[in-house]
């Protein structure tokens, strides 16, 4: 069970982390 949880943690991250990476990039290119 707690296992689970934790991968889900996990693959939340991954999925979560590009698009913040994305996020910033844009924000960056918009205020330059």
């Amino acid at each position: 069970m707690y296992f689970c949880f934790c991968f889900i943690q996990i693959v939340q991250n991954v999925f979560l982390f590009p698009c913040i990476v994305s996020y910033m990039i844009y924000d960056y290119s918009v205020h330059n």
